[in-house]
């Protein structure tokens, strides 16, 4: 009987309690932190190893740049990524999962005749779109 009326008495005063106050809830600033670095790590994700065709390498610039253009206007369907390594510019293009992928426009490229230096080579590539 004493259990009973002890439960009675310590739900009906909280009950009272309850009724009686607001719940203020405090963000904790670990919190924001955590979905920051969430984000960036969905950003890194995005970049992977793969390969891309490097149509150019060397040290003139405006060369490099008349390439990529000539490559560009040809080829709107793959992107053109110009880079510089101290002392060269390289012209490479398209994002490709692996070799299998780059092989098609390897042979594209080499019908064509225009690009006389074609190499594939393994780079940190764009994730490509899902078709």
């Amino acid at each position: 009987m004493k259990k009973f009326l002890f439960i009675s008495v310590l739900f009906l005063s909280s009950n009272q309690i309850w009724s009686q106050n607001k719940i203020t809830i405090n963000a904790d600033p670990r919190i924001d932190t955590l979905i920051q670095r969430t984000l960036s790590l969905a950003e890194k994700e995005s970049i992977l190893s793969g390969f891309r065709i490097q149509l150019y390498s060397g040290s003139n610039r405006q060369l490099a740049n008349q390439i990529k253009s000539q490559f560009m206007q040809s080829y709107p369907e793959y992107r053109a990524y110009l880079s510089y390594t101290q002392p060269y510019f390289k012209i490479r293009v398209g994002d490709f999962r692996n070799r299998a992928e780059a092989l098609y426009l390897f042979n594209l490229l080499k019908q064509d005749g225009r690009f006389k230096t074609l190499m594939m080579v393994p780079d940190k590539i764009e994730l490509p779109p899902i078709n």
